[in-house]
């Protein structure tokens, strides 16, 4: 809200007259059911949120409902509530509060829209708000009250029903708050007639409003960009070094004196700027040195003096490539094809620069074209039958995997994706069987079946995996990263107290090991107990001070602490902005981009969840109703697996980049060359 600025680290940009976000409903939630409570004769209350969102706070205040509502009933349902132990402790919280468990109904439902069915009234949390629940809470017919709190996370309800036109349901304190569900209770018939049109308002409303939306936010990218313009935007033939200099430099490379070689090479494209050749070592020397700009600058000249010289052309490529400057890759890679129609190495090359550009059906032509010239070249198998896998080709998948263990029978990937391809086609049981053969169980100790394991979970095969990690403990009961291993597969299949005690088993073996301190603090924060949670959190950077993924997730639990003012959280957060943030503005370069305010900007969006995810509701409205015509839309996608909805996203945008394995500087750099006026983070926290 107005006057929060100074809690956030970049200028807040407001979009005037629209909500937050808007959102599309997902496939198959079917209609709105009639009232619950006029065949039940009672009040039921609920939400379907994760467990860290239930604090003491809201504990109370949906107590103090329930007292106030003496025949009420609630649901906190999610899968936070799977395991029986975490429901016990909510319900113990709740009876310590008064309130009988006959009248809590706390575990874990699917579908989440027949659980709504049976839900009167909306519930929900604070400080930290639901998110994508809210908006299905209202598509199914259902008001919720929220309680507008600290920003951002505790207004995400208020802006809700704010873009809904509710704002009626909104509460500025704990009272306020017990004091309108209760007044939304006490007339059944006016919540049944609001449930019956409920649905229509909200499509009716800005918060279904794709098209007006997207408008709003490409005219906000274009004020962003005309601030920053307004403010911000800024021969003839030579003689040749003798042979000897050169011969000097061909030992000074074969010996790997690479920084002398460097300055030798310097002087002599300085005495002689038009020899291609000095222009071409040079580029090799600052290469292995890792002056990898300095190397692309060298081997531009290099080409550009010497036309016909094939290796200096494909070294151009192969920096350009590596550098992420897939489009000016691909005319040296082609070039360098057409004067060698047979260079396999030059096919695969080719395969990658046009993947990276997202041309998937010419990268497997060129990857099938390498194979066909090099049936035994090893590096084209991985992203073809990678590519097959993904677009469905499974036949042609498994054939390149079972050609690739051919060539090289231990290759641990190729028999992962075997297996991977095999379970995609339904056949379980030889994937298993491919799984099996890609470790050693014969090996000494525990290693084979820990192996396994984490391939098996890898793919989702959470059962076959425990088994696996349980053989490899009853090898040696003292492997602290199989207990922690195991842990953390509990914890996906929601067994959260098992979870626990696993991982407090390894830290019992190691009490500094820091993978089982973070997995501690996740499972933790997974079962609400929020103040253990950042105390694991803290620990683990104590002994991993650079971890920014656990820095994060710090920040992560500090926004559900419903004790902590939001200055003290900023705080944590400026901490970490000088720890991982401040070190690198010294490498801040100035844009050059265009300044062209009339032109199509350059927008890009970067995210982990481009496929099946809650984000999904919110991120298609907007990429699907970009005006190409004022946006050219780029995606930058650090996806493991790819699913229908990743092809849908894929429709979307202009150039999809996968960043699977790019290094930060590595996707900066790329960010940078391909012009993006405009960078969006749809990461979510």
């Amino acid at each position: 809200p107005a006057g929060s600025e100074h809690l956030f680290s970049e200028e807040p940009w407001r979009l005037k007259d629209s909500p937050y976000a808007v959102y599309r409903p997902g496939p198959n939630m079917g209609d709105v059911s009639p009232l619950p409570a006029l065949q039940r004769g009672y009040i039921t209350l609920g939400t379907l949120t994760r467990g860290v969102r239930v604090n003491h706070r809201t504990i109370r205040v949906w107590s103090d409902i329930l007292k106030r509502l003496p025949t009420a009933h609630i649901v906190i349902d999610s899968a936070s509530f799977k395991d029986p132990t975490v429901q016990q402790a909510a319900i113990d919280k709740f009876e310590a509060q008064g309130i009988d468990k006959s009248r809590l109904h706390i575990g874990y439902n699917s579908p989440p829209w027949d659980v709504l069915r049976g839900i009167d009234i909306g519930l929900d949390c604070f400080p930290h708000n639901s998110g994508t629940t809210l908006f299905e809470t209202l598509y199914m017919g259902l008001p919720y009250v929220t309680l507008a709190g600290r920003p951002s996370v505790g207004r995400i309800g208020s802006a809700i029903l704010e873009g809904l036109g509710h704002p009626e349901w909104i509460a500025n304190s704990e009272q306020e708050y017990i004091d309108r569900v209760v007044e939304l209770a006490s007339d059944t018939q006016a919540l049944a007639r609001q449930r019956a049109t409920l649905r229509l308002q909200m499509q009716q409303s800005k918060l279904m409003d794709e098209a007006g939306f997207a408008g709003k936010v490409e005219q906000a990218y274009a004020q962003m960009f005309q601030r920053w313009v307004a403010t911000t935007a800024p021969g003839d033939a030579e003689s040749t070094p003798d042979t000897g200099h050169m011969n000097s430099l061909v030992t000074l490379f074969n010996e790997k004196r690479y920084e002398e070689g460097a300055r030798e090479a310097r002087v002599l494209t300085q005495a002689y700027p038009r020899h291609g050749y000095s222009w071409k070592l040079l580029g090799s020397f600052l290469q292995k040195q890792g002056k990898e700009q300095e190397a692309l600058e060298a081997k531009r000249r290099a080409v550009h003096l010497l036309p016909g010289d094939l290796e200096a052309l494909f070294n151009l490529a192969l920096s350009l490539e590596q550098q992420g400057l897939a489009e000016q890759a691909e005319p040296c890679y082609r070039q360098v094809i057409a004067l060698t129609p047979d260079d396999a190495e030059a096919h695969h090359n080719l395969g990658n620069v046009l993947l990276s550009q997202n041309r998937r059906d010419e990268a497997i032509a060129c990857y099938r074209e390498a194979l066909r010239i090099k049936p035994e070249f090893e590096a084209p198998h991985q992203p073809l039958g990678r590519l097959l896998q993904e677009s469905g080709g499974l036949i042609e998948a498994e054939s390149v995997w079972r050609r690739l263990l051919q060539i090289k029978p231990d290759n641990v990937d190729a028999s992962i994706n075997l297996g991977r391809t095999l379970q995609q086609q339904g056949r379980k049981a030889e994937a298993i069987v491919s799984f099996k053969n890609s470790v050693d169980l014969t090996q000494k100790g525990y290693a084979g079946y820990f192996q396994r394991g984490n391939y098996f979970g890898e793919v989702g095969m959470l059962a076959e995996a425990e088994a696996d990690f349980r053989s490899a403990l009853d090898i040696d009961p003292k492997a602290v990263e199989v207990w922690n291993n195991l842990g953390a597969n509990l914890k996906e299949q929601s067994r959260l107290i098992e979870a626990e005690n696993c991982i407090l088993e390894a830290l019992k073996i190691n009490p500094d090991y820091t993978a089982a301190v973070t997995n501690h603090a996740i499972v933790m924060l997974m079962q609400g107990r929020l103040a253990e949670a950042q105390s694991s959190f803290r620990r683990s950077l104590e002994l991993a001070p650079q971890e920014t993924v656990t820095f994060g997730s710090l920040l992560f639990a500090l926004n559900y602490d419903a004790d902590k003012t939001a200055e003290e959280i900023f705080n944590t957060y400026q901490a970490y902005e000088a720890r991982f943030g401040q070190p690198h503005r010294v490498n801040w370069l100035a844009h050059g981009n265009n300044s062209n305010t009339r032109r199509r900007l350059k927008v890009g969006y970067v995210s982990p969840d481009f496929r099946n995810h809650s984000c999904t509701y919110f991120m298609e409205p907007l990429l699907s109703h970009h005006d190409h015509e004022k946006v050219d839309v780029y995606a930058y996608a650090d996806l493991t697996q790819e699913d229908p909805v990743t092809a849908r996203y894929k429709g979307y945008v202009e150039h999809w980049i996968p960043t699977r394995g790019m290094s930060d500087a590595a996707l900066a750099q790329r960010i940078r060359a391909d012009g993006i006026d405009i960078l969006v983070d749809l990461a979510g926290h």
